[in-house]
């Protein structure tokens, strides 16, 4: 079994999730699947609209990969 992935992998994966997610839900617990959270334990989503919920892939500390969400505001 491998025991290191190359980072355009896990970009593949990353870059999807900011290219297709639109929305950010804030939830009361942790669901177990999308009906839990955008509903049963949704408290209030912000819609930013797909490609802008969240960084393109960038390196992470000390190692990986990693996305940043934008900031919600009033």
């Amino acid at each position: 079994m491998a025991k290191i992935v190359q980072d355009r992998v896990l970009d593949y994966g990353l870059t999807d999730l900011k290219n297709n997610a639109d929305k950010i839900y804030i939830v009361s617990a942790d669901p177990a699947d999308f009906t839990g959270a955008t509903s049963t334990y949704a408290l209030g989503n912000k819609n930013f609209g797909a490609g802008n919920v969240c960084s393109a892939p960038a390196a992470a500390s000390p190692n990986g990969r990693k996305v940043t969400t934008t900031a919600i505001s009033r």
